[in-house]
């Protein structure tokens, strides 16, 4: 039997590896270094990325391609993701992907506020991203310009959320009296705003799991996008993503394990 690995290096992504193990027939290994790993990983086991892995750590896939160990990376992403797969084709890699499966962050964000309240708030949450800082085509700052004159806001907000790894502040001209800094956790967002707007983040998905109001915008063409809510009602889909990551995981030659 392989064992299963995952890397957690933050808060959210041990959050990920917990609800993950409860989805898998055998353990899950979390390891907060990839040093670590390569100490106990041997060929046929599998280690499971979630977030995206960064440019950085294609040496992981070098290592797991040259020792027989498969990396799934787990992409709940849109716009970006199939591009930063693309890039790692000469590698040993398996795609789980939102695109045929349930959202595996948004179940587990069900899972977590399965008892959420309704919220009355009309403003929207732009969850910003480290576009720049990652090397993109496009800024997270020009995003959230086009936004401020694109976006349909009314007489409502436009709240922003910046991520961990952004190393840049807001632009003090972007802000006026339609756009504000919402410095909150994303727990406390997920129980202020219906509405939800941004490129690719994972909390998106998540929002739209707890059957918020979310639009993506295309980061090339600018075009915005409605993501597809199927109810208003929170629905859990949790037993349609083991069965999913079980059928997954024998496609990809590990045969029975349940």
């Amino acid at each position: 039997m392989p064992q299963f690995f995952h890397l957690t290096h933050d808060a959210y992504s041990r959050d990920v590896s917990e609800f993950l193990g409860e989805l898998l027939p055998v353990a899950l290994n979390q390891v907060e270094q990839f040093e670590s790993f390569i100490v106990s990983a041997k060929g046929g086991d599998l280690f499971f990325f979630s977030p995206t892995p960064q440019n950085h750590e294609q040496r992981y896939f070098k290592w797991a391609q040259e020792n027989g160990v498969t990396c799934i990376i787990l992409l709940d992403h849109c716009h970006f993701a199939h591009r930063d797969f693309e890039k790692y084709t000469d590698q040993k890699l398996a795609l789980f992907s939102v695109k045929q499966y349930p959202s595996l962050h948004g179940e587990m964000t069900v899972k977590k506020f399965s008892n959420l309240a309704p919220v009355q708030n009309r403003d929207t949450l732009f969850c910003s991203q480290p576009l720049f800082e990652d090397g993109r085509e496009c800024d997270q700052f020009e995003i959230l310009q086009y936004l401020l004159e694109h976006y349909p806001l009314g007489d409502n907000t436009l709240w922003i959320k910046q991520h961990p790894r952004e190393q840049r502040e807001v632009p003090a001209k972007l802000f006026n009296n339609k756009l504000k800094l919402f410095e909150g956790s994303m727990d406390q967002a997920f129980q202020t705003f219906n509405n939800w707007v941004g490129v690719s983040s994972m909390a998106l998905y998540s929002a739209q799991a707890l059957g918020k109001k979310v639009t993506t915008i295309d980061p090339y063409s600018k075009k915005l996008n409605l993501l597809n809510v199927e109810s208003s009602e929170i629905c859990s889909k949790e037993i349609q993503l083991k069965e999913g990551l079980l059928t997954f995981l024998q496609e990809i030659g590990l045969g029975k394990l349940d």
